[in-house]
């Protein structure tokens, strides 16, 4: 999140990505996009769910329920339930 509003305040623009992690780091990389965006817009994202998360446990990430947009999940914490 430092180094988002760094790069924010210095006028860069901003990607908040994962890089094949699981539901729960997945929804607190949604919260920081989220976070970063009330500042500036952000470009895409890149937190679309990786084919492989098929081998996890099925959990319900609510800040990606809209394909291609992260929303906020109106929960507490990170917004998912395990």
């Amino acid at each position: 999140m430092r180094l988002g509003v760094r790069a924010q305040d210095t006028g860069r623009s901003v990607v908040v990505t994962h890089a094949f992690d699981g539901p729960i780091a997945m929804a607190a990389a949604a919260e920081v996009a989220l976070a970063l965006a009330t500042r500036k817009p952000l470009r895409a994202c890149g937190l679309d769910p990786h084919p492989g998360l098929k081998k996890l446990p099925k959990v319900a990430i609510p800040q990606l329920a809209r394909r291609g947009r992260v929303i906020p999940s109106g929960r507490a914490g990170i917004g998912i339930e395990i």
